[in-house]
């Protein structure tokens, strides 16, 4: 899915670096290019596992929670076999991370990596402790264009 450039103006000569360096060889799109992941588009009857955590943040520690969630897609974006990442807030008050992989192997490799070690990290200083874990099993999916 293509994103729709906000203009020269709008996100100014910043934008403008990270879209260069990006693209650029040897960049983060060259980088991706080379990888086994899926490629894209991944078909929906790839996606065959998923993983659902909820978060419960100590009290007024909700903002640093969020960041948190924030700054973990950058480590995500790394990742080969999150074929798709949702950090969400839920209405209770409660976040939570949505992903989904192609097979075991894909969702084991992202329980080892960086956010969980993240999220355990921070479990006792701004969540209520230790994510609650879902693992699940896609019975169908649809994905855009």
């Amino acid at each position: 899915m293509r994103r729709a450039s906000l203009g020269p103006g709008r996100d100014g000569a910043a934008g403008t670096r990270r879209r260069a360096a990006r693209n650029a060889p040897g960049g983060r799109q060259a980088r991706r290019a080379g990888r086994q992941a899926p490629g894209w588009p991944v078909a929906a009857a790839e996606i065959t596992k998923g993983l659902l955590l909820t978060l419960e943040p100590t009290s007024g520690h909700e903002r640093q929670v969020a960041d948190l969630l924030e700054g973990a897609r950058a480590i995500v974006e790394d990742e080969e076999k999150t074929i798709a990442w949702f950090a969400i807030a839920l209405p209770d008050g409660q976040y939570g991370i949505f992903d989904v992989f192609p097979d075991n192997s894909g969702r084991l490799a992202h329980l080892t990596g960086r956010v969980p070690r993240e999220l355990a990290k921070n479990a006792t200083s701004v969540l209520g402790g230790l994510p609650d874990m879902d693992m699940l099993n896609v019975l169908a999916a649809k994905l855009g264009d």
